[in-house]
Formats: structure tokens, C-alpha cells, sequence
């Protein structure tokens, strides 16, 4: 489906993504289940913060050409891993969005993992992507 009006669709924009760890590629993958898009790191704080910026970058391209498509279902496989995800915790969530906002100092790296490696989900919006306006 491509959007006619992509006009301030940073804004609007709402998401899930699932976050996984790939036995195979030996990283941690972030889904984003309505774009389909991608993100991977050593851990799974750094793929969170790759998937954000991925999707950062899609969005501002469709803003600025209605060509561009934004939304595009994930695999039914990486749907279905919603089902037994725990929730991320909202401060480690905060914590992927504020590095890709450029609001966490480079010198200051939190790793996080689940025990046994399990699959975690989490929201993705566009306030949260922007953040919110400074008074």
C-alpha cells in the first residue's frame, strides 16, 4: 500500500517489533512487524537501535516521495513470535530511541539479554522516534 499523503508520517507512525536471537547468524535480530524491516546487533539493545534508525531513515524517504512504501507485513513466522514474547521494559526501550535521537552519550552502552535468549516485542512510534518538542 503506498501512502499518498506521507506528510509528517514520522508523526503518525505506529509499529511493533520483535526481538530475537538467531542461533544461525549467532546476533540478535529487531523486526518491525508492519514494515518488515530489519535490524541487527551483538546484543539485543544494539538491533532495537538499528531496526529504529532503519525506520527512521524509510520514513523520512516517504515524506519526502509518495513512491515510497512504508508499510509491509512481516512473515507470518515473525508475527507469530509475538505470541510468547515478554514485553521490553519501557527504559530500555527509551534507551535504544534516545541513541538513535542522539540523546544518550556514545560513551554509554547498556546491554541487556534475556535469560535463555528469549524473544522480546516492544512499540515503536513516531513520538518516539522524534521525541517530543523541548519548551
Amino acid at each position: 500500500m503506498v501512502r499518498k499523503n506521507n506528510k509528517n508520517l514520522l508523526r503518525r507512525f505506529s509499529d511493533q517489533c520483535v526481538i530475537y536471537y538467531s542461533r544461525k547468524d549467532e546476533l540478535w535480530v529487531a523486526h518491525s512487524l508492519h514494515t518488515d524491516q530489519v535490524g541487527t546487533g551483538d546484543n539485543m539493545l544494539d538491533a532495537l537501535s538499528h531496526l529504529l534508525s532503519g525506520i527512521r531513515s524509510l520514513i523520512n524517504l516517504a515524506n519526502k516521495s509518495s513512491d515510497i512504501q512504508v508499510f509491509r507485513e512481516a512473515p507470518r513466522s515473525i508475527q507469530n513470535r509475538l505470541d510468547n514474547a515478554l514485553v521490553l521494559p519501557e527504559e530500555l526501550s527509551a534507551y535504544a530511541h534516545k541513541r538513535v535521537r542522539g540523546e544518550w552519550p556514545d560513551e554509554i552502552k547498556l546491554i541487556a539479554e534475556p535469560k535463555r535468549h528469549r524473544c522480546v516485542a516492544t512499540k515503536i512510534t513516531g513520538v518516539t522516534l522524534v521525541g517530543t518538542p523541548q519548551n
